[in-house]
């Protein structure tokens, strides 16, 4: 008796190890966290990207020497608050950010605020700090001690201010590069960002039902969280399964599958 049971219990062991090697294996591509997604521009980063250091955390955050004109100040939303503001650096950013009036950003007749060029709140400033085709990814306010200046890691190519394999997607939304001598910094083919959520338009859903829902909005400045910014609708720090392409992949709040993210939002 007490060898049968102490065959079931090695019997139970190794279906639980059986179990957690499939559970592993079936997620693999799905990645919660910075490390080994498209975030990751470390030395074991992602395969796009890679840059000769072993910190991950470092190509936006800083504990110690963070960029002091990145603060937030929620009553001067349109400036992006770059060189104002008061308090402690905002997320202890490690970046410069561009100027907040140099983009120019989607409009429609059909906008609540149309007709106006907003500038882009700090917000969406931190993550076009490596987005907007302006700012070298390896470009930092405090760099790690085992980085150095960050020179890419042998076999990787410089095109234009970045470091990526040739043929790979461009990361850049912004449109704007050193080489190709645009004045401003083009967003006017993507959703619009630093704009109110219509929360008088019946064809969009209530503030309180997207944000119930997964979608964040920030402080517009006049006593009300509803910003619409980059990570309104995408989370940084996780990337989702590369494989489903109609779930949460890339850093995407809400599943894409049957347009959930965009219901979230706009009623249709």
């Amino acid at each position: 008796m007490n060898r049968f049971r102490g065959w079931m219990k090695l019997l139970s062991l190794l279906t639980l190890c059986v179990l957690a090697l499939y559970s592993v294996n079936s997620h693999a591509d799905s990645i919660s966290g910075v490390v080994g997604s498209k975030h990751d521009l470390s030395a074991s980063g992602n395969s796009n990207f890679s840059f000769d250091t072993t910190e991950v955390c470092v190509f936006c955050h800083t504990p110690h020497g963070a960029n002091k004109n990145v603060r937030a100040d929620t009553t001067e939303p349109r400036t992006g608050t770059v060189t104002s503001g008061s308090g402690s650096p905002l997320l202890l950013w490690n970046r410069n950010l561009s100027n907040a009036t140099s983009f120019l950003p989607y409009v429609s007749s059909t906008m609540t605020n149309a007709g106006g060029i907003n500038n882009i709140k700090v917000y969406s400033l931190l993550c076009l700090s490596c987005h907007d085709g302006v700012g070298a990814l390896n470009v930092l306010t405090a760099y790690p001690r085992d980085g150095g200046t960050l020179i890419p890691i042998s076999g990787y190519t410089r095109i234009g201010d970045l470091t990526y394999l040739p043929g790979m997607p461009d990361p850049n939304i912004g449109g704007r590069t050193p080489t190709n001598g645009q004045s401003y910094i083009n967003l006017s083919d993507d959703h619009p960002i630093s704009i109110d959520y219509p929360i008088s338009d019946s064809s969009f859903q209530t503030s309180a039902y997207v944000t119930t829902n997964g979608i964040r909005l920030y402080p517009n400045g006049s006593g009300q969280n509803i910003s619409i910014e980059c990570t309104s609708c995408h989370d940084v720090h996780n990337e989702g399964d590369s494989a489903n392409v109609n779930g949460t992949f890339p850093f995407l709040r809400v599943t894409m599958k049957n347009s959930t993210l965009c219901l979230t939002c706009h009623i249709k």
